[in-house]
């Protein structure tokens, strides 16, 4: 199984770049990224958001959400992702209600294997505006291990699709207790091969559309590496 892997591309794909993407795409790959895909910022609202458009078109299969993907008030949240066909992830988002398509994982069923993605997001809003505005997190390690023991008999292969920078994502590591993937964003740094944490990769691949991962996950086992987009 190929996926492919991008984060913080911030508004910074072009349409020349998506079609290096979509080949992956139409030869089978997993298309994900760790967030701030978009060229808004946190609080910004924009009339469309061309690289969702892209992401859409090349066949994405789910995009963590990021800060620049957030917003605390759930209709300019939907707003801010309508251009998006694929799934948004935040298990650690804490809402009332359903947002939209976000969705806190995702379980596809490749050939012979279920493959669990989960997505997690560093905590936009703290301190007393959690009890002011609709939208707030939970923490998101915690969440992630319990999510883990949740869906460790629905899923064969895990993968945590985050955006809480490199330090969060090995401190993730650390907590899991089963072999998995960890794809994350938000640090903005290139990982030239996966980082090994007990039986957990991690991978991190740049920003501003400048650099993509690919990682090969083979009967529990992950090799992964860059190139140029």
């Amino acid at each position: 199984m190929l996926i492919v892997h991008t984060s913080d591309i911030h508004g910074k794909l072009t349409p020349e770049k998506a079609k290096k993407l979509l080949h992956f795409y139409k030869e089978g790959a997993i298309l994900l990224d760790s967030g701030d895909a978009l060229s808004a910022g946190n609080l910004d609202i924009r009339w469309r958001e061309r690289t969702l458009s892209l992401m859409s078109l090349v066949g994405y299969t789910a995009g963590a959400l990021g800060n620049r993907e957030f917003h605390p008030f759930p209709q300019l949240l939907q707003w801010k992702l309508k251009d998006a066909s694929f799934t948004h992830l935040s298990a650690n988002i804490v809402s009332d209600s359903k947002i939209g398509k976000i969705r806190p994982y995702i379980i596809l069923k490749e050939t012979l294997l279920r493959l669990g993605i989960i997505g997690l997001t560093l905590p936009q809003v703290k301190g007393v505006w959690e009890h002011i505005l609709p939208l707030h997190f939970s923490e998101p390690i915690s969440c992630g291990v319990k999510l883990e023991e949740a869906l460790e008999g629905e899923c064969d292969f895990l993968i945590f699709l985050t955006h809480l920078g490199i330090g969060r994502d090995i401190r993730l590591a650390r907590e899991l207790r089963i072999p998995c993937l960890i794809l994350g964003g938000h640090s903005h740094i290139l990982l030239q091969e996966p980082l090994r944490i007990n039986d957990c990769y991690i991978m991190h691949s740049g920003c501003y559309a400048r650099h993509f991962a690919l990682i090969e996950i083979n009967r529990g086992k992950v090799r992964g590496w860059l190139e140029n987009l």
